[in-house]
């Protein structure tokens, strides 16, 4: 159910030996005017100042942010990490209670390594994505219309490439091939089916972490995981998944008329018919060399074999971009019905 986790430490203490980089402060050459010099952290008897601190590995990040004088109550170090990718070393498969438990044991000591210690479980929550990676029947290419029709209220809708995005400051939902986003960071995709689509819900500050879901920190999450589940589903029911039955069969009209008018543009006077048999073709995809030795069974004379298989192979092509569209075997109607029982089904 989990992927990211953004945690705001609350009760730490950094030691004089901690593993942390320090980015210094602005300093103008011509000034000599120091700008944005704070205080850190003070450890040892000795104070660390600069503008941050972090420490960046593999599976995880930590900043530690300034102290701020006008504010004392600042979350002053924050870790966010992939909980699936942390504890499994892969996040293709969201994390389940007993894999954040891994996850978050690590992490802790993660942080006792590198020389912070801290009570987790005061933690406050800042960001926490919650996913599915659904294996669909389809190419992923064949539920774009499925999820261009998905209108989400109050949230920008943005396509970059295959990835479909809605989101403002409060909350994302993002929908994406997984498998293509493994491919494009190098990771191994061995085994893993090639159909797999990444549905995200990622609530992006504490605030909202908090009015979503009813919990706010790490001891909440541990004692109240379902409640993540809980507004996962919710949300995607009311953003994504309400689209009205009428609403998809228009579409599907509209996708089927401009098929049409691509056969009407071949100059034939049969091009309902031309369409229709590139539509029945696309169905035999699989038992087109079957179909072949059929017609040369039962046809008289070579010649009339050859003119009805050079026909047959050119709505085999003409049927293949049908295919691959979808048109030919399955309604968006039924496409919608499908992602819809996988994510947010019981």
């Amino acid at each position: 159910m989990l992927d990211t986790l953004k945690i705001g430490l609350t009760d730490f203490e950094i030691q004089p030996d901690a593993c942390l980089e320090v980015q210094p402060a602005t300093f103008n050459a011509g000034t000599c005017e120091v700008a944005q010099q704070y205080r850190l952290w003070t450890a040892g008897g000795r104070t660390v100042a600069g503008k941050r601190a972090f420490y960046n590995a593999d599976d995880y990040n930590v900043t530690v942010h300034p102290v701020k004088e006008d504010d004392l109550t600042s979350i002053l170090c924050h870790v966010q990490f992939s909980v699936p990718k942390l504890a499994t070393g892969s996040n293709y498969h969201p994390a389940d209670y007993q894999t954040t438990k891994t996850a978050l044991k690590i992490i802790n000591s993660e942080l006792k390594r590198i020389g912070i210690k801290t009570n987790l479980k005061t933690a406050t929550l800042s960001r926490v994505d919650s996913c599915k990676t659904v294996v669909a029947r389809e190419p992923y290419a064949a539920y774009h219309p499925v999820l261009l029709s998905s209108s989400v209220t109050g949230a920008g809708t943005r396509i970059y490439g295959t990835t479909f995005h809605w989101g403002n400051t409060q909350q994302e939902l993002c929908v994406y091939d997984k498998i293509a986003e493994m491919h494009w960071k190098k990771h191994k995709t061995v085994g893993l089916p090639s159909n797999s689509i990444r549905f995200e819900h990622r609530l992006l500050n504490t605030t909202k972490v908090r009015t979503a879901t009813g919990i706010s920190t790490v001891g909440d999450l541990l004692t109240g995981f379902e409640e993540i589940e809980a507004c996962y589903k919710k949300t995607m029911r009311s953003k994504i998944f309400h689209g009205a039955s009428s609403d998809l069969e228009a579409i599907t009209q509209r996708s089927l008329a401009e098929q049409l008018t691509r056969f009407k543009g071949s100059g034939s006077r049969y091009f309902v018919t031309d369409f229709l048999v590139s539509f029945a073709v696309a169905q035999m995809a699989g038992n087109m060399e079957t179909l072949m030795k059929a017609v040369e069974t039962v046809t008289d004379s070579k010649t009339t074999y050859r003119r009805i298989k050079k026909q047959l192979q050119a709505a085999q092509h003409e049927g293949l971009e049908l295919r691959e569209s979808n048109y030919s075997r399955r309604t968006l109607k039924d496409l919608y019905h499908e992602l819809e029982a996988a994510v947010v089904g019981e």
